[in-house]
Parts: C-alpha cells; sequence; structure tokens
C-alpha cells in the first residue's frame, strides 16, 4: 500500500521526515513518499493526483479554509487527515480550522517539542484502514463483477428449471440440490436424416443450421411455459408442467418448421424437419455424476417411453401418448389411437397422430394452433 504525507507549508519539516515515513511503514504503508507544496494550487494538484495519507497545512495559506471545506464536503476525500498549524494558540484560528475540516490542530512550538508525531498516528492508523477498505471493497466488486459475468455466461447453458431451483438453494442457504419426485409432461424431437445434413454441409454451416432449427424449438417451448432439459445433437428433450402447454408448444414448432421448408431456400437434401412425441408421467429429478461433476436430470420410465415413442412419429408430425391426450382435455377415441409395442416394454401404449386427429375433426385447430 503506498502513501503520501502532504506538507503544505513553508517551514522546515525536514527534521521530522524520517519519524513520520518511519511511522507510516510501521502502521501499513510499504511504500511512502512526503510531498511538499508551498501554495493552495500546488497542494491541489498534488492531492489529486493522489489522495495523501495526512496533510500538514499552515492555518494561513490563501484559499486554504475554502479549500478544506470543499475537500471534506466529498464523500471520495473526506477520510483523509488533515493536521493545521499555527504560530500560537489562538481560540478564534482554532474554531475556524476545525469548522474548516481539520482533525488537529498544533502550535510550531508543539511540532517542534515532537507532538506532530504524536498525534499524527492516529491519524495515519485511521486514513490506513480506509485505505485497506478501500482497496478490499474494490477487489470485492471486482470479483462481484467476474461472478456476475461467469453467471451470465453459464446461464445460457443451464435449464431454466435448474437454475431457478439453484437460486432458491442459494437463498435458503442449501449446498444441495436434492431429489424430486413430480409427474410432468415430456417432449422428445429429432431431426429427419440429420446424418445426411451433415453430409452435405460443413461444420460451421451445420452448427448453423442446427442453430436455425433449435431457435424455433426454443421461442415455442419458453413461449408456451416449458424449459429445455437439453440438447442432444440433432434431438432436444422438453420439459412441461402440463400436457396442454407441450402440445400447444410442439405443434407451434412444427407449423413454424413446415412454413420455413417452403419459404427459406437450403441446399439440396437439407430439410428441417421434426418428429416429435409427448408423454405424461412419474418421473424423479436428481443428480446423476461423481463428486465433482453432476447432471441434474429427469429419470424414469416415463421419460424412455417419451423418447422411445419420438421414434414412431412421423414426420413433421406429432404423436401424442393417451395419457398426455387424457390429461390436455383431447377426447381422441382409443379405437382411433395405434398401440405401439415400445423397444424395453413388456406392454403397448396407445398414442396419436395430433395433425391426423385433426384433418378427421376430432381436435379442434382454433383451440390448439
Amino acid at each position: 500500500m503506498r502513501g503520501i504525507i502532504l506538507i503544505v507549508d513553508k517551514h522546515d519539516y525536514s527534521a521530522f521526515e524520517g519519524d513520520l515515513a518511519s511511522l507510516a511503514m510501521s502502521e501499513g504503508f510499504d511504500e511512502f513518499a512526503i510531498a511538499y507544496a508551498s501554495t493552495t494550487e500546488q497542494a491541489l494538484e498534488i492531492f489529486f493526483d493522489q489522495p495523501p495519507a495526512l496533510v500538514i497545512a499552515t492555518a494561513y495559506l490563501d484559499g486554504g479554509d475554502a479549500a478544506l471545506r470543499t475537500l471534506k464536503a466529498e464523500e471520495m476525500y473526506r477520510h483523509v487527515p488533515v493536521v493545521v498549524v499555527v504560530e500560537k494558540y489562538d481560540p478564534s484560528i482554532y474554531t475556524q480550522a476545525y469548522m474548516a475540516g481539520a482533525d488537529a490542530v498544533l502550535t510550531y512550538k508543539e511540532v517542534e517539542q515532537g507532538h506532530l508525531v504524536l498525534r499524527a498516528r492516529p491519524l495515519l492508523v485511521t486514513s490506513a484502514l480506509f485505505q485497506i477498505k478501500i482497496s478490499r471493497s474494490s477487489e470485492l466488486e471486482e470479483k462481484n463483477l467476474q461472478d456476475f459475468i461467469l453467471l451470465d455466461l453459464i446461464r445460457p447453458y443451464v435449464s431454466r428449471n435448474i437454475w431457478n431451483i439453484a437460486r432458491q438453494y442459494s437463498e435458503e442457504q442449501k449446498i444441495e440440490i436434492r431429489a424430486r419426485e413430480s409427474e410432468l409432461t415430456m417432449a422428445f424431437g429429432d431431426i429427419k436424416s440429420f446424418t445426411t445434413v451433415s453430409e452435405k454441409l460443413k461444420p460451421a454451416e451445420v452448427v448453423e443450421f442446427l442453430n436455425e432449427a433449435y431457435e424455433i424449438v426454443t421461442r415455442h417451448i419458453y413461449s408456451n411455459n416449458g424449459d429445455i432439459d437439453k440438447f442432444i445433437g440433432d434431438a432436444f428433450f422438453a420439459v412441461f408442467e402440463t400436457p396442454a402447454d407441450a402440445i400447444r408448444g410442439m405443434a407451434a414448432i412444427q407449423k413454424e418448421a413446415a412454413n420455413v421448408m417452403q419459404s427459406k431456400v437450403l441446399p439440396a437434401g437439407v430439410r428441417i424437419q421434426f418428429r416429435i412425441a409427448v408423454h405424461t408421467g412419474p418421473v424423479i429429478r436428481g443428480n446423476v455424476g461423481g463428486h465433482e461433476r453432476f447432471d441434474n436430470t429427469l429419470i424414469g420410465d416415463a421419460v424412455n417411453t417419451c423418447s422411445r415413442l419420438e421414434h414412431e412419429a412421423p414426420v413433421g408430425g406429432l404423436l401424442i401418448s393417451e395419457d398426455a391426450a387424457r390429461q390436455a382435455g383431447l377426447n381422441v377415441p382409443s379405437d382411433k389411437m395405434q398401440s405401439f409395442m415400445l423397444r424395453g416394454r413388456t406392454e403397448e401404449i396407445k398414442a396419436f397422430s395430433f395433425f391426423d386427429m385433426m384433418e378427421q375433426g376430432y381436435i379442434n385447430s382454433q383451440e390448439w394452433l
């Protein structure tokens, strides 16, 4: 920590420079200097270049009182201690100096008797503590800014559900996100023939293609109260509190993707076409991983069912499970649904094509699109 004692006086203080410097060093200033000024203007120029740890000034300086009042009125400089030196004890001059903001008033005789060093010690201690406080505050502000930027960078890479849970837990000073059981609606979707698409595009173009496709996905999921649990290459996994929100969001994705196919010029064989399935069921959100790296994800048979049902969905279509349809209020007759024997399951699951049922009049398009 660097410090300066600013002496604004024509009086000779050379006999005390060593004691003042030693005192300053003992109170925490590892670098120290003594600067002199003979006028208010010179003093202010030095002052604003680097606020000193201590000011020693004569009471007879032109404009000195006004300058002292101004400095002590400023939040940035009021902490700087000022010792005013007078020819002799005079109550009116003492009062004037203290009213202007002086922290101590001494006579030249007291200076010569060594009182200056004695009075300077507590003032330098206060000044050193303040500078340490300012330094630590600056470091803390810088760290807070870095942490804010770090969080801002990380946030788009984390699902909103996890972000909100983590924020709640941090407010409650909990240090572990515990498993939760609930019933949710899930949506899985993937891009048709993505391997073929990748072969026709350069790596940078593949990323651009995915981002364009997922921009549609993200917008409609979030606008329908959903959350993106993760992107998995050419596939996405979304979560909703209600099946109605999930169905509306997924139907909007397919509708916009179809419009993009008609309006956008893409390389031959490159298409933005999704297969999507929606299913509702019990799940548990838990931590999977090691002690130093976790993935907080949804686990359960309903997740696996939805993922496998998505592979049965028609390209550009939306496959809705019977469980999701019933809870969403879609009264599609069971005999109009298809039965699917999904890999790894012992029982069939019923589901139907959303857009086919809409064409047949079982679903009101004005209500769902």
